[in-house]
């Protein structure tokens, strides 16, 4: 445990004190705009802890950044920051040896930090204190930031806690993420050998003024799981890496603690397995439409559209016809209608001018039949195609850097990935949980000069779990969640 001495310093942080009430529920808008009280307090204690110099180093108020557009068939843009700071002058990380790992109180941890790095307490109006004597939950600045705004959040640090995700955590997450106005606000939490640094309950939070892929990714249902959960799957190559994602409107009743209760029971698993998981908590989009796994719908949709073509294609035939018959008949402004065109030459012809109209009103209307058909056929390609530009890197792109949407769902993202070693600086970036969800602050110059979506793409798929083994995990991820109470599933 803390000494008394650390126990009293972090008691005498600001409380800023919460109801359910505060909670923004009801979705927020991009482009940002206006922000809400727990923003402000956030925001100005955080400047005045960059104005007094805590910080590792000057974070750049406008740093560079560029969005590497994807190959036309994948909405998995990434946004790339240079941050060169944080790559050199962080606090070393240290290494790990399980994802399990027990508290080490010799190593670094939060309770060793100066107390004016400490922005204020959180507490829910109502919620009684720990008896454990972990105090409450409090908001801390990150001291080597990767944007504005970044802090971390301990949940009663006075427990000294290891880096395991809790149910105290995850509802500590999801106020924080509600609490704020701002879309790009987002919180994520990295276990251990899935470059977390300190290995002392921590998540991070942070403001960013891009939209991410994570808010939009197209989500399967899990073959074989209830269909009263709302866990589903992200899978390439809507994703270069596949997750598991608890996607909950905040609005309907018990929804936050279903994602609660299945986010801790995933990651629990994962860390019994020694699976090394990085999870993020956003906003996002209500999903378009939810595919079964293993259904392949744009395939479906090129054969339809090349029918709609192919249709197209006969119209153009039978117009042409009609055009060599109309090309043998003369047409005069005449009163008494039309004549052939021996007739017109004096040359004998047909001389039944009734007929004659008749002909012409047959073609004349097999004309209009063909310019609606045609209408509507390329009409029908035209909404397909706009149906389907969100599959194109061009509109992800755009969603990327100027999106206009109303972010009404939560989606908490588990990545499952590959145990890496605690050393930094490899390549371009590491893949933790803000590169996994799109966004890559990169190390250098020279990197980020260079670097390309599918070289960024191949970093991620790197540390992906082979598929045998993310198919096993799913397999028991879908019995273990079948077998619990139903009640939590239902909220009654």
């Amino acid at each position: 445990m803390m000494t008394y001495h650390e126990r009293v310093r972090w008691c005498e942080a600001l409380p800023f004190e919460i109801f359910h009430s505060d909670l923004i529920t009801n979705g927020v808008s991009w482009p940002s705009g206006s922000l809400s009280p727990f923003d402000e307090v956030l925001r100005t204690a955080w400047q005045s802890r960059l104005d007094a110099g805590l910080f590792r180093y000057q974070l750049r108020s406008s740093p560079l950044s560029r969005v590497l557009s994807p190959p036309h068939d994948v909405r998995f843009p990434f946004v790339a920051q240079l941050n060169p700071e944080r790559s050199s002058e962080r606090r070393p990380p240290q290494r790990f040896a399980s994802v399990q790992q027990p508290f080490d109180q010799e190593a670094f941890h939060f309770g060793r930090i100066p107390c004016r790095e400490v922005l204020f307490e959180l507490r829910l109006h109502g919620e009684t204190e720990n008896e454990e004597g972990g105090d409450g939950d409090y908001v801390v600045i990150n001291v080597s930031p990767l944007e504005f705004g970044h802090v971390l959040l301990l949940p009663q640090p006075g427990l000294l806690l290891p880096q395991a995700l809790s149910v105290r955590a995850v509802r500590l997450a999801l106020r924080t993420l509600l609490l704020s106005a701002h879309p790009g606000f987002r919180v994520g939490f990295n276990s251990l050998r899935a470059f977390a640094s300190v290995n002392h309950l921590h998540l991070h939070a942070y403001y960013l003024e891009h939209r991410l892929p994570v808010e939009w990714t197209k989500l399967s249902v899990i073959p074989g799981l209830r269909a009263a959960n709302p866990l589903r799957l992200a899978l390439p190559p809507a994703t270069p890496i596949p997750s598991f994602v608890v996607l909950v409107d905040p609005e309907e009743s018990w929804a936050l603690e279903k994602l609660t209760y299945i986010v801790c029971q995933l990651v629990q698993l994962m860390a019994q397995r020694e699976i090394a998981h990085n999870v993020m908590f956003t906003r996002g989009e209500e999903p378009e439409k939810e595919e079964p796994e293993k259904e392949e719908p744009e395939k479906e949709d090129l054969e339809k559209e090349d029918l709609e073509k192919e249709d197209l294609e006969k119209e153009d035939l039978k117009k042409e016809d009609l055009e060599k018959e109309e090309k043998n008949r003369f047409h005069f402004g005449t009163r008494g209608g039309t004549c052939s065109k021996g007739e017109r030459d004096g040359q004998g012809g047909s001389t039944d001018i009734t007929k004659d109209w008749q002909h012409c009103k047959t073609i004349e209307s097999s004309h209009e039949r063909f310019e609606t058909r045609k209408s509507q056929i390329e009409r029908k390609i035209k909404c397909h195609r706009s149906s389907n530009s969100s599959n194109t890197g061009e509109h992800a792109t755009e969603r990327a850097t100027t999106g206009r949407c109303m972010v009404s769902m939560v989606r908490a993202f588990i990545w499952p990935r590959k145990s890496s070693p605690e050393t930094k600086n490899l390549g371009a970036f590491n893949v933790a949980l803000c590169e996994l969800a799109g966004h890559l602050p990169v190390g250098s110059r020279e990197h980020f000069d260079v670097l390309c979506w599918h070289d960024a793409a191949t970093a991620l798929k790197d540390q992906a779990l082979s598929e045998q083994d993310f198919a096993v995990l799913e397999k028991d991820v879908v019995k273990l969640l079948n077998n619990c109470n139903s009640l939590v599933m239902t909220g009654e």
